[in-house]
């Protein structure tokens, strides 16, 4: 009875719609998990990148845009790109071992 029950539950999650809160595009004027505030790119990312849901997303499709986005957003963009590079560079190291890769 359990499985059955279980089954059902399952085929129901599987049918029921996404919502539209989880299709809808990051609100720019919230911080987004990067801790960057997009507000400052709110009217761009609307105009470009509506259909646009995930932060790196929205990063990427305002790229080859730069030349059209305001100062506050061109700041916010490299901002976010910024932060990107710090964590791709601290992500490789091993903290049990220093910087610098020599072996005290």
């Amino acid at each position: 009875m359990k499985i059955f029950a279980l089954t059902a539950l399952a085929l129901v999650m599987m049918i029921s719609p996404v919502s539209a809160a989880e299709k809808a595009p990051m609100p720019a004027a919230q911080t987004a998990q990067s801790g960057v505030d997009w507000t400052p790119c709110q009217s761009a990312i609307q105009k470009y990148c509506a259909d646009k849901t995930a932060e790196a997303d929205i990063f990427n499709c305002l790229t080859p845009n730069a030349s059209n986005l305001s100062k506050e957003c061109v700041s916010t963009h490299a901002k976010y790109s910024m932060m990107m590079q710090e964590n791709a560079a601290t992500a490789g190291q091993n903290p049990a071992r220093p910087a610098d890769g020599h072996q005290h």
